[in-house]
């Protein structure tokens, strides 16, 4: 986690990275946090489906279907083909 944090410091507009560190703060529990940093993710760029799905994901593994199925949504509409099986578990 640290390590992330020193990462998404010095390159915060990579979207890999800040991806990676909400992964990272997801296995330690910290779901607000890295549903934070998804969200950081799509307002890096609205326009990429794979930034939704990865929110969508990320709220999905944190309990929040709503939130999920919006973001797996959002996704589908910006052409994202892999967001459709996020809707249908969502």
């Amino acid at each position: 986690r640290a390590e992330m944090e020193r990462v998404t410091a010095v390159t915060p507009t990579r979207l890999l990275n800040v991806q990676t560190y909400s992964l990272a703060m997801l296995a330690a529990g910290q779901t607000d946090q890295a549903i934070a940093e998804a969200q950081r993710g799509v307002d890096l760029d609205r326009r990429s489906g794979g930034a939704y799905r990865f929110l969508g994901t990320v709220s999905s593994l944190a309990g929040r279907s709503s939130a999920a199925l919006q973001a797996f949504q959002q996704g589908v509409q910006l052409g994202d083909v892999n967001s459709r099986a996020g809707v249908v578990g969502a």
